[in-house]
């Protein structure tokens, strides 16, 4: 951001020299004004070369610092505000699961977007607040300098217009903040009611979907309505002492001055053109501010995101994971969700699972099956025991290593919108079209991607939408076997699937874990028996494991999971 915080910069102190040029106009006015009131006829025969000259350098003077005041803050500002949305988009990447199960995704990506934009429009007004402000001191500055009487007028009439604006400002920018988080909290909304678009189609939800954007929208135009009730009800007032009360004062005061002799016509004209400017710079002030205060606001809310901080982040001595086949050990391992602590979800739960080795678990909903599967990407920490992969504590780990080493399957696998090609080189990027094609043959999807006319670049769809829900999960396990991970976890990979394509994507995954140590939480009877053993948890604790056979003569919760789906 450095650059563009430079560029900015600059800019601005070329603004402040455009204000000091148009400042010069009435002074070079009041030269001229009073020559010709001293002696016209010395000012038409040689006087009027000096006006000639300082009106040009003025002038010039005038064009060149506006139009690198403009350009360069219009320049400086996109160039900052590009690299902050990369900086905002980073640190959030960075940031630990339970910051996503506490904020929403659209209100994550408002203030990445709009409050940044947001940030970038408020260059412009911040710009005109520096102008103004130039304007009002020097302007006040020149005045005292022609008269120091009426220069002391003028600083008592705008120390009251600045009072003003310093006392209302902290309310503006309250007003201001509540408008940007009720425009985040609708944002997330709306992200939230367009995604589950086809939900509300199937359950005619469609005028209770609108009733909330309706409310959200209200919300937003009554507090802007505040906003804008405030500032007008402020900046009118000062209108009126800017523009009618102040002019009138310094002009009885210059009057009486001129009448007494101790001040030229010339220069009390002036003095009422410097109050003009200046004046015309507080009420500038009193626009831009509402402006400035809102990106004040967008301000605070990007830096509340960067405040964050991960509560799963690297250790110092952090080592990176080698081996290609590792055993992984539950170890005592005790866990609540951040967002949830009230209820455990693992308790004490131990177990083992040799390298190489396909182990399944199984278990109610809430048992903590998928916790377990979060637990060793270090999604989140234990809040005791250890989870450890060939021996080292995952929190001992660097992350990056970790989760390039363990790869995940989940039960609705998503992509991004783009080619298939970008999507499969997800983990690899380096990953050549034959390649590719070979990780797709293996998972059993080169039979439809060949067919598709645009083959590896084919465009996808928002979160895969163009693809069948067989075709995602084939495709989800080529891209893992493109990562080539040391540890495989299936999370439910195929209890979305109708029975011809779970034939298929389980096919696929009998390659994905050969030689690879798994984890596969499933429901699915047709999934568990494939596994080499079986853990079956209950209420977050082991509750007994073994063969098919071992549990179906001594678990009575096998049983009871057997019956259900008719398997002896």
């Amino acid at each position: 951001m450095g650059s563009g915080r430079r560029i900015v910069l600059f800019g601005f102190v070329s603004i402040m020299f455009d204000a000091v040029f148009q400042l010069a106009v009435p002074v070079v006015f009041a030269r001229v004004l009073d020559a010709l009131q001293r002696d016209p006829r010395a000012f038409v025969s040689q006087g009027w070369k000096v006006a000639v000259v300082q009106a040009v350098v003025v002038m010039v003077g005038f064009l060149a610092c506006a139009y690198v005041g403009h350009t360069f803050t219009r320049r400086g500002a996109a160039r900052w505000a590009s690299r902050l949305r990369v900086v905002v988009f980073d640190h959030v990447q960075h940031l630990s699961a339970d910051y996503f199960a506490r904020n929403r995704v659209g209100e994550v990506a408002s203030r990445i977007n709009q409050d940044v934009e947001r940030f970038e429009l408020a260059m412009q007004q911040l710009q005109s607040l520096i102008w103004a402000s130039v304007m009002m001191l020097v302007g006040v500055a020149l005045i005292a300098w022609i008269n120091i009487r009426v220069g002391a007028v003028a600083l008592a009439l705008l120390a009251v217009g600045a009072t003003a604006t310093v006392l209302v400002t902290p309310r503006q920018r309250r007003l201001s903040r509540q408008v940007r988080d009720e425009i985040g909290a609708t944002s997330g909304a709306l992200s939230e009611l367009l995604g589950l678009n086809p939900l509300i189609k199937a359950y005619t939800g469609e005028q209770g979907a609108a009733a909330v954007v309706s409310r959200r929208t209200d919300d937003i135009r009554l507090r802007s309505e505040r906003l804008i009730r405030n500032q007008y009800r402020f900046s009118d007032m000062l209108g009126a002492h800017t523009a009618f009360l102040a002019p009138f004062v310094l002009l009885f005061v210059g009057a009486w001055l001129v009448a007494g002799k101790a001040l030229l016509l010339g220069d009390l004209v002036a003095i009422w053109a410097l109050w003009q400017r200046g004046a015309g710079g507080l009420s500038s002030i009193t626009i831009n501010l509402p402006e400035v205060m809102s990106a004040w606001a967008a301000a605070d809310r990007i830096a509340d995101v960067l405040r964050e901080t991960a509560t799963v982040a690297e250790r110092s001595h952090a080592r990176p994971l080698r081996q290609k086949v590792a055993p992984i050990s539950f170890d005592r391992v005790c866990f609540r969700y951040p967002e949830h602590r009230g209820t455990d979800v693992l308790r004490d739960l131990t177990f083992d699972v040799s390298a190489g080795e396909r182990v399944a678990l199984i278990g109610p909903s809430g048992a903590g099956k998928s916790t377990a599967c979060q637990l060793l990407l270090r999604f989140y920490d234990v809040d005791s025991g250890s989870v450890t992969i060939a021996g080292h504590d995952v929190r001992d780990l660097q992350l990056r290593s970790l989760r390039k080493h363990v790869g995940i399957v989940f039960q609705d696998s998503v992509f991004f919108g783009g080619t298939l090609a970008d999507n499969l080189r997800l983990g690899s990027p380096d990953a050549d079209l034959a390649a590719m094609q070979a990780a797709l043959e293996a998972a059993f999807a080169w039979d439809f991607v060949s067919k598709w006319p645009e083959g590896f670049d084919t465009q996808v769809g928002e979160r895969g939408v163009r693809l069948s829900g067989g075709e995602r999960q084939r495709l989800a396990v080529a891209r893992l076997l493109l990562k080539d991970p040391a540890i495989v976890l299936l999370d439910e990979p195929t209890s979305a699937l109708d029975a011809e394509s779970e034939v298929a994507v389980m096919s696929a995954i009998e390659r994905l874990v050969e030689g690879r140590t798994s984890l596969t939480v499933a429901h699915r009877m047709s999934t568990i028996r494939r596994a080499d053993r079986i853990l079956v948890l209950g209420a977050g604790r082991l509750v007994d494991h073994g063969s098919h056979d071992e549990l179906y003569e001594r678990c009575a919760l096998y049983q009871s999971y057997c019956r259900q789906q008719s398997v002896a």
